[in-house]
């Protein structure tokens, strides 16, 4: 009877996540910061690059501080978000439902890592 407890316990957990993050893009009505707008940035030139609209050679002709962009920031991140780009429209809220994916990762390993030290 113990290990339902457990499941229902992180069910209850992604249930949680899922509703604070829909409550959270819908009531943040602020800009992005720094940070999230350059991910974004990032992300929207390898959208455009993989659909032919826009190069990135060209975004860095546009904008040179694209110059720097690959040698920061490891490429995953950006390329997971691609998928909800190409389900979605490409919007700052649809490329944080990437968030949501890590997040369920994160809470699935850390229950497997416990699971693990406690045995």
């Amino acid at each position: 009877m113990k290990k339902n407890y457990k499941y229902v316990f992180l069910i209850l957990v992604f249930i949680l996540t899922i509703v604070t993050f829909f409550y959270s893009i819908n009531t943040n009505k602020s800009n992005p910061g720094w940070d999230e707008s350059w991910h974004l940035m990032i992300t929207l030139s390898k959208y455009y690059d993989l659909k032919g609209t826009a190069s990135i050679n060209q975004l860095k002709q546009s904008y040179p501080i694209f110059a720097q962009e690959n040698s920061f920031y490891p490429p995953f991140f950006h390329f997971a978000t691609l998928p909800i780009f190409f389900i979605v429209a490409p919007s700052y809220n649809s490329a944080m439902f990437v968030n949501l994916f890590f997040y369920c990762i994160l809470i699935i390993s850390s229950y497997l890592i416990g699971k693990k030290l406690k045995n």
